[in-house]
């Protein structure tokens, strides 16, 4: 069972903790003595799929003052100012003021209405502005590329020639003529021009029929070599500010959803406790969105992992080693801090690694790194596989408009050597009358109007395009099947998130990459409610 499995819509995520604790019961019957909160990627107040009845009550109430002030298009802030101008109520009955409680409880609870789709993505805005640096299309409203029409649409225009030209009598005389004499010549002509002028007009985006739709995401500024990722396709989200929000994700999700294809994200961030935390955070609420909206994801680590740190030497940051001010105080937020250092301390075994350690100490590594992560979800020969099926498709259409039209090989040619009987009755007729024509063009044009007409030349050609319509060459094009091959990618042996997975093997998959599995809980994780 996967996590797609169990949400397919807002309204599935409050059963997502009653499947829970199902499960955690099923698994004591068993012996196991398992809880709700072993089967959580991140703490109950940050996991994006464990919804308690107060969140739900959260998102209900602000979503309810959302729809009675008309959803209006602004930021967050801007509502918060709203509500307190607007003489509301907070959930306890208490006025909504401009207080700093108020506004994390409006922000809260916006986070989880987004999350229920009580409020869409894009209609309010909660977070601090984020870079997107899309590399595969224009503009993120528009992330499809243009693409070519279809065989039947591309061959709607097509006409087939019939070999005959009108005269042109300028200065110099050029009579009536047949470019072909025989029906095979026609048919082969015929044949290679229409597939050429159909094919001409297919096109297919490399980047659109990649099966991964990727975006590199950096909670640091400047630090993606833009160059690089765009030879992939692939979209920057700089956060700028470390924890990624909920509005990168819905993005994200939206983005790979419009393109159908599955979504990798690669995360570059510093290696430290707030950096082992930001994937994870990340990982969690694209599951959640990528569900909802019926997609595949995977999140990978690009930048900084323990094994680049071990590989590479990187230099560790010393000034972490500082006492935070106000520890001895007992300032929560300071006690906060010092204990992510420690636990960074035991896991790691040395200071934290800042992005910046790596790319300036290691540049080519670091760009090598990101390179080697973003092959992993690319096929780089997939637009030449896809060129050689348009080219073989192309072929196989001739061969086939060539047998369709030799199936009427005989009429063809009767109609030919008619059309060619009159041209030479044509010839004879207009030859003397050449020399004639420098002096006298009018009285030449004339001339050959009346000699065509005589000699029943739009008749005849006529003839040739009666038997030319019988072969339907559209209905024959759009029988050709251009099969676009699938994307080979290699993947990653184990990724942060992979939606393919089951529920639990999922989970298992976040307890591997957290550092704080061998702790009883991630309560001292970083908080990612205030977005």
């Amino acid at each position: 069972m996967r996590f797609s499995d169990i949400v397919s819509d807002g309204a599935d995520i409050p059963g997502v903790a009653d499947r829970l604790k199902s499960i955690a019961a099923a698994e004591r019957e068993q012996g196991r003595d398992t809880t709700v909160d072993e089967l959580l990627a991140q703490s109950r107040r940050n996991d994006a799929a464990y919804l308690m009845p107060s969140d739900i009550e959260k998102a209900e109430w602000v979503a309810d003052l959302y729809e009675r002030e008309g959803r209006p298009d602004e930021h967050a802030r801007d509502f918060h100012y709203r509500l307190v101008s607007g003489e509301y109520k907070r959930r306890n009955g208490e006025p909504y003021v401009n207080s700093d409680t108020c506004w994390k409880e409006l922000n809260e609870a916006l986070k989880w209405a987004r999350i229920l789709q009580k409020i869409e993505p894009g209609e309010m805005e909660n977070t601090r502005n984020h870079t997107v640096t899309p590399t595969a299309f224009d503009d993120v409203e528009r992330p499809l590329p243009e693409s070519g029409p279809s065989l039947d649409d591309a061959s709607a225009d097509v006409e087939v020639d019939d070999g005959f030209r009108s005269p042109r009598i300028p200065q110099e005389v050029t009579l009536a003529r047949g470019l072909f004499d025989d029906a095979d010549e026609f048919i082969a002509t015929a044949a290679k021009m229409i597939a050429d002028q159909t094919f001409r007009r297919v096109y297919f985006s490399e980047s659109a029929e990649q099966r991964y739709y990727i975006e590199v995401w950096c909670e640091k500024s400047g630090v993606v070599p833009e160059d690089l990722v765009g030879e992939y396709g692939a979209t920057i989200r700089e956060s700028g500010q470390g924890e990624f929000s909920l509005g990168m994700v819905e993005e994200a999700v939206t983005i790979a959803s419009k393109r159908d294809q599955d979504l990798a994200v690669i995360v570059v961030s510093d290696y430290d406790a707030a950096g082992a935390d930001i994937p994870i955070s990340g990982a969690r609420k694209i599951e959640v969105l990528a569900a909802l909206k019926g997609i595949e994801a995977e999140v990978v680590q690009g930048a900084v992992t323990k094994q680049q740190v071990e590989e590479y030497g990187i230099p560790g940051n010393p000034s972490a080693s500082k006492v935070p001010k106000g520890l001895e105080e007992g300032v929560r937020g300071a006690k906060g801090y010092e204990t992510q250092k420690e636990l960074f301390r035991e896991y790691a075994g040395q200071f934290p690694v800042e992005l910046q350690g790596f790319t300036s100490t290691e540049p080519e590594a670091f760009e090598d790194e990101l390179e080697d992560a973003l092959a992993t979800f690319y096929d780089a020969d997939l637009g030449d596989r896809i060129k050689a099926e348009v080219r073989e498709a192309r072929e196989r259409a001739q061969r086939r408009l060539a047998d369709a039209f030799a199936e009427h090989r005989a009429e063809i040619q009767d109609a030919l050597d008619e059309l060619h009987e009159g041209l030479d009755r044509y010839d004879d007729e207009m030859g003397p009358h050449v020399d004639a024509a420098i002096d006298g063009l009018e009285q030449l044009a004339a001339q050959e109007q009346r000699v065509r007409e005589e000699c029943e030349i739009r008749e005849r050609r006529d003839r040739v395009e009666s038997v030319v319509d019988q072969v339907d060459h559209r209905a024959v094009v759009a029988e050709v099947d251009v099969p676009v091959p699938e994307p080979e990618t290699p993947g990653v042996a184990d990724p942060i998130l992979d939606t393919r997975r089951s529920f639990l093997e999922q989970l298992q998959a976040y307890k591997r990459h957290n550092m704080r599995s061998g702790s009883d809980d991630d309560r001292d994780g970083a908080d990612d409610s205030a977005e």
